[in-house]
């Protein structure tokens, strides 16, 4: 009950998916970190046209101390990765305001 009472009057913005166009790959990267703890996570996924997953990468960090410094790390890590896979037409794509 508690819980759909705060729903009713905290609205988060809804984000939706958008495709990229045919013969793009979309990369989507984000952080999780745990300050306290200098510990973090990274993930990764790469998606067609179509939205099928054509890969994915999740990966613990050790020693986080700045959650800025975690995102660009996560940005260059979904390149290479994407790199990696064979995909050279991407579009990049992160939820971090510091990038």
């Amino acid at each position: 009950m508690a819980w759909l009472l705060w729903t009713s009057v905290n609205i988060w913005p809804r984000v939706v998916w958008k495709p990229p166009e045919e013969g793009v790959f979309k990369v989507n990267f984000d952080s999780a970190i745990r300050l306290q703890e200098k510990r973090g996570s990274i993930g990764v996924v790469i998606r067609n046209s179509m939205g099928e997953v054509m890969g994915c990468l999740v990966v613990a960090v050790q020693g986080v101390v700045d959650p800025r410094l975690i995102e660009a790390v996560v940005a260059v890590r979904a390149v290479e990765f994407a790199r990696g896979m064979g995909f050279t037409v991407i579009e990049l794509e992160g939820d971090s305001m510091g990038l």
